[in-house]
């Protein structure tokens, strides 16, 4: 059997926090994953890490 590679793209970007708490998402990764203004997220505090997930609403 032949080996697979996984290949795994990320997308890295300094970003800050302005002075009202907000974190601008860099228009390269609003425009890959289809994030368009009203677009709903849970935030997850994972110990060393901050995770963004997109809501699907059904």
């Amino acid at each position: 059997m032949g080996k697979k590679k996984l290949v795994i793209k990320r997308i890295v970007e300094k970003v800050s926090i302005d002075d009202q708490g907000r974190i601008a998402i860099p228009k390269s990764i609003r425009d890959k994953h289809n994030f368009n203004p009203g677009a709903e997220f849970e935030i997850i505090d994972d110990e060393d890490k901050i995770i963004l997930k997109r809501l699907i609403l059904k």
